[in-house]
């Protein structure tokens, strides 16, 4: 991938910032999947999983930047820790 600059918006504290930032590869991060218990879809080991922001009320209500985490067929699995679920959101509102 070419090196390339974007504008990203980011609201602080009710200000909003125009921060380059630098893209320069992909990468991957290791997280868990809270909610397994609840939602008893279990993926096998190796399965491939999507992320998107969270479209059920219930669960926005407990964390707003809530994040799905979802098989290939759509079934949910889990959502992104709570503690990580701000800047997944970020990201993915943001071309990620």
């Amino acid at each position: 991938m070419d090196e390339q600059e974007n504008l990203v918006n980011i609201m602080v504290q009710d200000t909003e910032l125009d921060l380059p930032i630098l893209v320069v590869r992909s990468f991957e991060v290791d997280v868990c999947v809270r909610g397994l218990h609840f939602f008893k879809n279990f993926p096998d080991v190796g399965t491939t999983l999507s992320v998107s922001p969270e479209d059920d009320p219930m669960s926005l209500v407990h964390d707003r930047y809530a994040i799905a985490v979802k098989m290939a067929d759509s079934r949910k699995i889990g959502h992104v820790p709570k503690f990580m679920s701000r800047f997944v959101f970020f990201f993915l509102r943001h071309g990620g």
